[in-house]
């Protein structure tokens, strides 16, 4: 092996033992925490030499009791101290595991002599923090000039700058994307490997400074300025990020940046990931440590061989990790994930595929396993088993395929699974025939009762599915017979809602009770359809029902009537309590008849609310030409001009008391009561 060679081996055999050991983030304190010991240990005449001199193994003792004792070393770097004596913990743990004897001529011909004159007092106080962008996985070293390194960059968009007015005997990495293409494994991101930056011709490494690179490489100034001062992003087309960029380049490089404002928005886009308008640093968009890991979970998940993963589940998996990283939405991985991608794998708009010719099919994911588990699922089962796809996907998937069967509240299971032959789907087919011709349609819980009760076998099959499942799996298989809609089954192509089936039932009765309401209700597993009804036939009491041709309502003289009692524009329909002057028309008058004219046959007058009620009947009676629009605008009126206290308990009560609302509740009284108190006030 040539010096040379030997040279390029010890440096990085020493840089790959600090990046095995240190975070890739924190490397770049630790290198300039030595360089500042080394300073130090040089003015204290305690090593003559590099601290990187496998020789001054037996000194790295003496030297930590200095630095942890010195009151003037201390005072300028106490917050270093830790990182330091971490440090030299691994400088001393290298030498003694590798037992390498290098000649210190070959470690000093390599690392330039550093400037003794300085003395400590004039080093950056400043706490390093990490700084990502300086550690990637394209390196090259730096030697001896004075520069500024931005410092703080993981916790702050803004940064100070530590002015290095010594030479630099340790190598401190710089990514060098744009100057010298390196061949790397794409998601290789350790620190370890070390390109030889000497010219085939000359040796001018040792002369290579930060600022020729920021003169030699057009980018790198807008990658450090990106990474350190715009940790969220440098939003383009704005005139002050352009002046924050301007200002940090003359901090760090001590000169004005001649850049026009297009050719540094030019630049921003070129080095960094674009998303939604800013510009994000790929360096410090995730920690080495969180890419590593998430790239490592992408190669194993295709290894076991998933075809893809979409970002949204990715971004779930990982969102504990992003909590203190820069990534803030599956969008935004993606367009990080495109920038590190280069072509390994395919990304898609939604998901992130093994490759370009992958088809993606969760239903048929979602079908496979749903029918190897040969159970009924909940979401936490498929969301743990299926971890490449979001939850609100899998979702959307079992809703949105007849196939998926909802057994309950966050339960599926595969039609597949329920083992029903042919003759047995024939007799549960025969059941349903026999009622619907009978009466126009079959519920759903009457149909389970039927096979129950007339065929145990088929019933004992169904035992492990709820009520709901069993009536969805029968209409999985039966739906090219009888049309299935919620819990009534009909002929088929006459599907039929439970609002029809309450409909058609006051239609085919001159007569209808609420008994037999309440009673159908009962038997389709559903509350009463007031609108259906209503429209149908006449509510004539609380609790009778007749055919509407049996009343011809006199409107002219039934709004007058109304007239008589509404001298506002509004009146509770319980406050309307003489029918005297009412025209008659076969049946007394009411507050349940009052109600369903006003609801339907009235000119003059409208219902607010337009709902109805088993056993009460209320709301207010509105002229329709009145300046209010809405129910919540006539209780507001009500309330202001009441004489209560305007507390929620209160106010209700007295809506409820006065015949506005049939509950003593009411889920709007917190904006009606602010609105009441305003209105109250401009009145006063």
């Amino acid at each position: 092996m040539t010096e040379l060679e030997e040279k390029i081996a010890l440096r990085e055999d020493l840089y790959k033992w600090f990046s095995e050991h240190v975070s890739s983030s924190n490397l770049f304190e630790l290198y300039l925490g030595l360089n500042k010991v080394e300073q130090f240990a040089k003015k204290k005449k305690l090593i003559s030499g590099s601290l990187l001199d496998p020789e001054t193994l037996d000194k790295i003792k003496l030297i930590k009791t200095y630095v942890s004792t010195n009151a003037k070393f201390i005072d300028v770097d106490n917050k270093q101290i830790p990182i330091i004596k971490d440090a030299l913990q691994l400088l001393s743990e290298y030498w003694s595991k590798h037992k390498k004897v290098v000649s210190s001529d070959i470690i000093n011909a390599y690392i330039p002599e550093t400037n003794t004159d300085e003395d400590i007092s004039d080093m950056c106080s400043d706490s390093l923090v990490g700084y990502d962008t300086l550690s990637s996985e394209k390196e090259h070293f730096i030697d001896n000039t004075k520069f500024s390194i931005p410092l703080n960059l993981s916790h702050t968009d803004d940064f100070d700058c530590f002015d290095v007015s010594i030479g630099l005997n340790f190598p401190l990495p710089i990514s060098n994307e744009f100057v010298q293409p390196i061949e790397i494994d794409q998601f290789d991101f350790s620190i370890n490997h070390i390109p030889d930056i000497y010219d085939n011709n000359t040796s001018r490494s040792t002369e290579q400074t930060l600022f020729s690179y920021a003169e030699n490489d057009y980018y790198t100034p807008y990658k450090v300025i990106l990474a350190g001062r715009f940790r969220r992003g440098f939003l383009l087309n704005s005139a002050i990020e352009i002046d924050r960029y301007r200002t940090s380049y003359k901090k760090i490089y001590q000169k004005i940046s001649k850049e026009k404002d297009r050719e540094i928005q030019n630049a921003m886009k070129k080095i960094g990931i674009e998303y939604q308008g800013r510009i994000y640093s790929s360096d410090t968009m995730l920690s080495v440590e969180i890419r590593k890991k998430l790239m490592k979970y992408i190669n194993d998940s295709f290894d076991s061989g998933k075809n893809a993963i979409y970002y949204k589940a990715l971004f779930d998996e990982f969102s504990e990790d992003f909590l203190n990283e820069y990534i803030y939405s599956p969008e935004m991985l993606k367009s990080y994930l495109e920038y590190w991608n280069q072509g390994q794998y395919a990304i898609k708009r939604l998901y992130v595929s093994k490759d370009g010719t992958t088809e993606v099919n969760p239903v048929e994911e979602i079908r496979v396993y749903m029918k190897e588990a040969n159970s009924i699922l909940t979401f936490d089962n498929l969301e743990i088993r299926l971890t490449h796809i979001p939850l609100n996907k899998i979702k959307n998937v079992l809703s949105s395929n007849d196939e998926f069967i909802r057994n309950g509240v966050g339960e599926y299971f595969v039609a597949d699974i329920v083992d029903l032959n042919n003759d047995e789907l024939d007799d549960i087919a025969r059941i349903i025939k026999q009622v619907i011709d009978d009466k126009e349609f079959i519920a759903g819980n009457e149909l389970i009762e039927a096979i129950g009760r007339k065929y145990p076998q088929i019933s004992e099959k169904l035992s492990i599915f709820s009520t709901f499942g069993k009536r969805d799996v029968i209409g999985y298989y039966l739906k090219d017979k009888f049309s299935f809609n919620g819990n009534i089954i009909s002929k088929y192509g006459e599907e039929l809602s439970m609002a029809d089936v309450f409909g058609h039932y006051c239609l085919k009765h001159n007569h209808v009770t609420l008994d037999e309401l309440n009673l159908l209700s009962k038997e389709l597993d559903a509350n009463i359809y007031f609108e259906a009804v209503y429209a149908n036939s006449l509510r004539i009491n609380q609790n009778e029902f007749i055919s509407k041709k049996f009343v011809k309502f006199d409107i002219k003289r039934t709004d007058e009537a109304i007239d008589k009692f509404c001298i506002s524009d509004y009146i509770a329909i319980q406050n309307v309590n003489q029918f005297a002057s009412f025209p008659p028309i076969g049946y007394p008058w009411n507050n349940y008849l009052l109600e369903h004219y006003v609801y339907e046959y009235s000119k003059k007058y409208q219902l607010f609310p337009a709902t109805f009620n088993t056993n009460s009947s209320v709301g207010a009676i509105i002229k329709k030409s009145s300046k209010y629009k809405n129910f919540e605008e006539i209780l507001t009126d009500v309330l202001a001009k009441s004489k209560i206290n305007l507390s929620a308990d209160i106010a209700v009560a007295y809506l409820y008391e006065q015949g506005f609302i049939g509950r003593r509740s009411y889920a709007k009284i917190g904006q009606i009561l602010t609105n009441a108190k305003r209105l109250r006030e401009q009145e006063n």
